[in-house]
């Protein structure tokens, strides 16, 4: 659903400023977005954080 979301609001928002240069067409439409899904491909992935540990860690060879 967040991808369709997103997906909406570029469209919205390169469509709104394309018409607001009067430039605006279909074919620039399209390679806008396929310009900004290209550089979105290329960005390297967000990962998550670690979950933090719950328990503590004990030194090694203690006995526990």
């Amino acid at each position: 659903m967040l991808v369709l979301f997103l997906s909406i609001g570029a469209v919205m928002l390169v469509a709104t400023v394309l018409i607001a240069t009067h430039t605006f067409s279909a074919q620039r439409v399209l390679l806008t977005l396929t310009l900004l899904t290209t550089l979105a491909a290329f960005c390297p992935p967000l990962r998550a954080s670690p979950p933090p540990r719950t328990t503590p860690r004990t030194p090694k060879g203690s006995a526990q």
